[in-house]
């Protein structure tokens, strides 16, 4: 999981993580923006227009990580290349 959260705090992207809700409840999907972490919990934003509020997580909570819907990992797309204008 820890590949994830490099490349969504480096690149600014959306990882999708399955999270246990705080309540306990059913394991559900939400994208995030990782912003750091530690060896016990995850800050991120959300990935949503209406809510960049930042939050936490522990990590006990998060059950997987992947990309996000349409995101293959390939990040040249997204960093400016040396000579373009």
């Amino acid at each position: 999981m820890e590949r994830f959260f490099v490349y969504s705090r480096d690149h600014a992207r959306p990882i999708r993580l399955m999270v246990l809700p705080q309540d306990g409840g059913k394991a559900k999907y939400i994208n995030v923006i990782c912003v750091e972490w530690d060896m016990e919990e995850l800050k991120y934003i959300k990935n949503s227009i209406r809510d960049k509020k930042l939050r936490s997580i522990s990590l006990e909570k998060v059950l997987s990580a992947s990309y996000a819907r349409g995101d293959d990992g390939e990040t040249m797309q997204y960093e400016r290349q040396d000579g373009d204008e």
